[in-house]
C-alpha cells in the first residue's frame, strides 16, 4: 500500500513545483466568511491532487476491514468444525467401547459446535433410537435429510426409526421416495419385511420379500429364495389353521419351488397328506425332504407310520433307500432297525445295529433296541446286559443356532426364529 502510495504521491509533487515555478499568479480562496487569502495557482493545484491521491490511497481501507473480519469469522468457523469432527470421533470411539454415556455427551456438543454435522446427527439419532427415545431419533435423522443428506445409512436409519415406531405406512413412502431416487429401495423394504414378520404378518411379509427379490440390480440369491420359502410356509401354516386347506397347500408348495430344502415346508406338506390319509405322499415328502436334508423330524414324522394299516412295507423299502443314499447315518440305521423290530424281524434288526458307523454318539438308543432285538431271540442274559449298561434316556430337540432346548418340534425356533433349525440332541 505504501509502495502504492509513493508511486502515485510523488509524479503529483513533482508536477506541482513545475507549475508553481512557471506560474507565480495566485487566486483569491476562503474558507471562512469573511476571511480569505490569496493562494498561489499551483499550491491549489498540488492540494487538490494530494487529496485526490490520499483519497484514492484511502479507498480500499473499508474493503480490506471487512475483508479481515470475514477472513477471522472463517477461521472461527472452521476451528468449530474441526473441533465438531474431533468430538464426532471421540464419540464413535466411546460408542464402541460400550461407553454410552460418554459417546451421548460427545454427539452433543459436537452439534453445539455444528448443528448440521451429518455423520454426528446420524449416530446420535441411533443412539437415542437405542436408548428408546425415538422422537430424538426422529429429529435427529429428519435434520440430516433437510440438511441435504441422501446417504444409505441415513435411510437405514430412518426405516429403523419407523420399523420400531410401529409406522408401516411411513415405510411404505420412504421405499417409495427411495424408488423415485433410483437407489436404497432394498432398505426400507428390508425392514418393511422385518416389521410384517414380527407382528406375524405372514401374508404382508410375503409380498415384501417377492418385491424385493424382483429389484433391478439385487442379488437374487439362495438366502433371499430361502427365507422367501420360510415365509410362504408360514403364511401356509396360517391357512391351513383358518381352514383354508388347499389355499395354504399351494403356499407350501410354492415355498419347495422357491427352496427345496425348506425343512418346515416339507414336514407341514407331509403332515397335510397323512392327514387327509395320503400315507404314500406323506411318506415320500418326508424321505425327500431327508435326502435333501437329514434332519431328525423326518425320522420322526416316518416311525409312526409303521403301526399305520398297509404302510409298514412302505416304511421299510423307504427307510432302506434312503439309507443307501446316506450309509453312514446312524440315526437312519436306528430307525431301520425299529422298523424291523416292529415287524417282527430281530436279526436284521441285530445286523442294522452292528453297522452303526459311531455307536457312541448313540449309545442309549442302540443299547434299548438291542436290548428289545435279544428278547425276541429269547437271549434273556444279553438283554439284561445291554439294559444294565445304563439308563436310556428319551432325545430331546434342540436349535442349532442358539442352543435352546425344546420337548416339541416346531418349524420355527421359538427362542431364536430361525426355521428349521431345530434337531434331536442326546
Amino acid at each position: 500500500m505504501l509502495l502504492r502510495f509513493l508511486l502515485t504521491f510523488l509524479p503529483i509533487l513533482l508536477g506541482g513545483l513545475y507549475l508553481l515555478f512557471h506560474n507565480s499568479g495566485d487566486i483569491p480562496l476562503t474558507l471562512l466568511p469573511g476571511r480569505g487569502w490569496r493562494v498561489p495557482v499551483a499550491v491549489v493545484v498540488l492540494a487538490s491532487a494530494l487529496v485526490g491521491a490520499l483519497g484514492m490511497g484511502l479507498s480500499d481501507l473499508p474493503s480490506r476491514f471487512l475483508g479481515g473480519l470475514r477472513r477471522r469469522r472463517n477461521r472461527r468457523t472452521n476451528q468449530r468444525l474441526q473441533e465438531a469432527e474431533s468430538l464426532y470421533q471421540s464419540g464413535l470411539t466411546a460408542l464402541s467401547s460400550g461407553e454410552t454415556h460418554i459417546a451421548q455427551r460427545a454427539f452433543r456438543r459436537a452439534l453445539r459446535k455444528n448443528p448440521t454435522h451429518p455423520n454426528a446427527l446420524l449416530e446420535y439419532g441411533n443412539l437415542q433410537r437405542r436408548l428408546g427415545n425415538l422422537a430424538a431419533a426422529f429429529e435427529c435423522h429428519r435434520k440430516a435429510l433437510r440438511a441435504g443428506s441422501d446417504d444409505l445409512d441415513l435411510m437405514k436409519s430412518l426405516a429403523d426409526d419407523f420399523a420400531s415406531a410401529g409406522r408401516p405406512d411411513a415405510l411404505w413412502a420412504l421405499w417409495e421416495r427411495a424408488r423415485q431416487a433410483g437407489r436404497g429401495e432394498a432398505v426400507s423394504l428390508e425392514r418393511l419385511r422385518d416389521y410384517y414378520v414380527s407382528q406375524g404378518e405372514w401374508e404382508a411379509a410375503v409380498n415384501v420379500q417377492e418385491t424385493l427379490l424382483r429389484l433391478p440390480g439385487e442379488a437374487r440369491d439362495g438366502d433371499g429364495k430361502k427365507l422367501l420359502a420360510n415365509l410362504l410356509y408360514e403364511a401356509g401354516s396360517v391357512c391351513v389353521e383358518a381352514g383354508r386347506r388347499e389355499e395354504g397347500m399351494e403356499r407350501l408348495k410354492q415355498a419347495l419351488r422357491n427352496d427345496g430344502d425348506c425343512i418346515p415346508a416339507h414336514v407341514a406338506l407331509g403332515d397335510l397328506h397323512h392327514d387327509a390319509g395320503e400315507s404314500r405322499n406323506a411318506l415320500r415328502l418326508w424321505r425327500e425332504g431327508y435326502d435333501r436334508n437329514p434332519a431328525s423330524i423326518f425320522i420322526r414324522r416316518i416311525m409312526p407310520m409303521l403301526k399305520t394299516g398297509g404302510t409298514a412295507e412302505e416304511v421299510l423299502r423307504s427307510l432302506r433307500r434312503t439309507l443307501r443314499k446316506h450309509p453312514l447315518d446312524d440315526r437312519l440305521r436306528l430307525a431301520l432297525a425299529e422298523a424291523y423290530l416292529h415287524e417282527g424281524r430281530p436279526d436284521e434288526a441285530l445286523k442294522e445295529l452292528n453297522n452303526l458307523s459311531r455307536p457312541e454318539l448313540h449309545p442309549q438308543a442302540a443299547q434299548l433296541l438291542r436290548a428289545r432285538a435279544l428278547l425276541e431271540l429269547k437271549d434273556y442274559d444279553g438283554a439284561q446286559a445291554e439294559l444294565s449298561a445304563g439308563s436310556v434316556e428319551l432325545l430331546g430337540l434342540q436349535c442349532s443356532v442358539c442352543k435352546e432346548k425344546f420337548e416339541g418340534w416346531s418349524g420355527r425356533c421359538p427362542s431364536c426364529g430361525r426355521w428349521g433349525t431345530l434337531d434331536e440332541f442326546e
